[in-house]
């Protein structure tokens, strides 16, 4: 179990990461074949072109399409913001995190 929880702590957060770490542990337990892990791995490549590709049509970062996705599941989220809206709340939220985590690096490095 150990080694199970550095390999999800090393791969980070997110679906498509998770999805990436359950496919993988379900073949380390024997659940299923080598085949069906290709499978797996070729529709999660397919899923992440697709992204990227809608990030750059909306004018987002994958990170920021990650956001805006979350965002979209949410029909009260949608109805109350509309599209434009929950767009740029995601890109601003994700710049936001990016200078935070541009700031720790610099504390860290100091």
């Amino acid at each position: 179990m150990d080694s199970e929880r550095r390999f999800l702590e090393q791969i980070g957060p997110g679906a498509r990461a998770e999805l990436l770490a359950t496919s993988l542990l379900r073949y380390q337990a024997r659940a299923i074949t080598t085949a069906q892990v290709i499978e797996e791995l070729i529709e999660l490549a397919r899923e992440m072109r697709e992204a990227a590709s809608r990030g750059e049509e909306l004018g987002l970062t994958d990170e920021d399409v990650s956001f805006y996705d979350a965002l979209g599941t949410n029909e009260s989220a949608v109805a109350v913001f509309g599209d434009e809206t929950l767009r740029t709340i995601a890109r601003e939220l994700g710049d936001a995190r990016r200078c935070e985590a541009g700031a720790q690096e610099v504390r860290v490095s100091t």
